[in-house]
């Protein structure tokens, strides 16, 4: 028994959403007829424009359960990176450069002296191959440089303490959000923690942003593979399944909006919880009465702190 999160209507054997965990009746159970929010947020689909009616009706009306939520307001890819493309585009580059190269010192040798192009013509070939040997030893020690210099600059925030300082610091700054408006704290919850931690550095060392990874699961499909008992009794004959979820990206130094973030762990969580706050979807996870746990996972790319807030 449950009740739709839509029409509100009491169902005997209720639909739960794989994309946000919500409970629907028959009419309502695909995502475009619930207005999921992990829909994207542009839609093609014919029924769009109905639903964009309905939508102005009985938005206010309608509270998620679990909403996904991700911030993201710097210039960054949204869904997760093709590693089998990215090889297939720098096979194309590297044949390409080779290609250029061969035409280029063909033509130097001709102009200069067309008289002598062929014999030039058929040293060209151990010619080109010192000279690639030679570029592709300079580029090579050029990336040895920049991958070191890298690992010792990305080796200092990669420290745990440092990191575990910043989830705790958002649970701070998320609970003096709650409590300023009379709302409960939410109780640290490792199992979540460790849930949102493993997220966020799949995040990082995959280079992609989305609550979906890799693996195609979601917040709740997630926690669990991880073990965790996401069944909620809310009171009533009420409950849930699922988890609630926010995700967000923030730099140190300038960003526009926020201002100066220094490169500290309160700096970046305040600033981080600030950015939550200003988004409605984030906010409404943040202010959630119904929630009573939290587990927050951070860690770092090189340029972002990427974090991750799994509520229960």
């Amino acid at each position: 028994m449950g009740r739709c999160a839509l029409c509100k209507r009491d169902v005997d054997l209720p639909f739960r959403c794989n994309y946000c965990g919500q409970l629907f009746c028959d009419e309502h159970r695909l995502p475009e007829n619930h207005l999921c929010p992990s829909l994207p947020k542009v839609r093609s689909w014919p029924v769009f424009k109905r639903l964009q009616r309905k939508e102005q009706i009985i938005a206010s009306q309608i509270k998620p359960v679990n909403p996904a939520r991700d911030s993201y307001p710097w210039n960054r890819p949204s869904q997760p990176s093709s590693r089998v493309d990215n090889k297939k585009k720098h096979g194309v580059n590297t044949w390409l450069i080779v290609l250029l190269i061969i035409v280029g010192v063909g033509f130097v040798f001709y102009m200069d002296d067309p008289e002598e192009f062929g014999v030039r013509l058929s040293a060209l070939p151990s010619q080109i191959t010192s000279l690639f040997s030679q570029v592709s030893g300079e580029v090579s020690t050029a990336v040895e440089e920049s991958k070191q210099e890298y690992q010792e600059n990305v080796g200092v925030v990669e420290d745990r303490e440092f990191l575990s300082e910043i989830e705790y610091l958002i649970l701070e700054y998320t609970n003096q959000e709650r409590t300023s408006r009379g709302l409960d704290e939410l109780e640290w919850d490792d199992d979540l923690a460790e849930i949102a931690r493993n997220h966020s550095r799949d995040m990082a060392e995959n280079d992609y942003f989305s609550h979906t990874n890799l693996d195609g699961d979601g917040p709740s499909e997630r926690a669990v593979k991880h073990g965790y008992d996401t069944y909620k009794d809310l009171g009533g004959g009420w409950y849930s399944e699922g988890i609630g979820e926010n995700i967000g990206m923030m730099p140190t130094g300038y960003v526009e909006g926020k201002g100066y973030v220094a490169n500290d762990p309160d700096s970046i969580a305040e600033a981080q919880v600030e950015s939550w706050m200003d988004s409605l979807g984030h906010r409404e996870n943040i202010l959630d009465p119904d929630y009573y746990k939290l587990g927050v996972g951070v860690s770092y790319d090189g340029k972002y702190y990427i974090s991750t807030q799994d509520f229960w």
